[in-house]
């Protein structure tokens, strides 16, 4: 899935709004390092805004959304492990007392629909998430979705001899093999 990221990438541009997940978590950075790279040209200490599920309130992601970008043609803001986008595991009812319950939740992100042209909102998920979720669903029709699963022995050394020759390097196919 990482190759079809990147052509879509190269060949489609950039879009507004991301679901990246799986469990091959290297290709998963890589392609997060990628998209970085593509969408924010300046200033990325202000153009890239970072939140961590146990940090998200709703009202600073819309407003990060909702930002220019400053001395780039976008901006980036990324929510990682969100815990929307996965099926939900028993909580005690210390855990539910703060937050909205999964329907106002979800709905609170409608805005989705509406970013700016000037955003690019990336869900990243360390692992797999929830396709019955009314967030995957929406991200699937407002957005890209890419999963990144870990890849096959033939794949990886494809992927390790490529980067040899890249750099200029050969590889012997015994050392590929161990």
């Amino acid at each position: 899935m990482y190759r079809s990221f990147i052509n879509d990438l190269k060949n489609e541009g950039i879009d507004s709004l991301y679901l990246l997940y799986g469990s091959e978590r290297f290709l998963l950075d890589k392609a997060m390092e990628e998209l970085k790279s593509k969408v924010v040209s300046g200033f990325p200490e202000i153009n890239i805004t970072i939140f961590e599920d146990d940090s998200l309130n709703l009202n600073d992601l819309v407003n990060a959304c909702n930002t220019l970008p400053f001395g780039s043609d976008r901006r980036l803001v990324l929510v990682k492990d969100y815990k929307e986008l996965v099926a939900k595991s028993k909580k005690s009812s210390e855990d539910t007392d703060d937050e909205f319950s999964d329907k106002e939740e979800t709905n609170n992100l409608d805005f989705i629909f509406q970013l700016p042209d000037s955003t690019c909102l990336v869900f990243v998920n360390h692992g797999d998430v929830d396709g019955r979720k009314k967030l995957v669903k929406s991200i699937n029709k407002a957005g890209r979705v890419y999963k990144f699963e870990k890849i096959d022995r033939n794949e990886l050394m494809q992927w390790v001899r490529g980067h040899f020759k890249r750099a200029g390097k050969e590889i012997k196919p015994s050392a590929l093999e161990y």
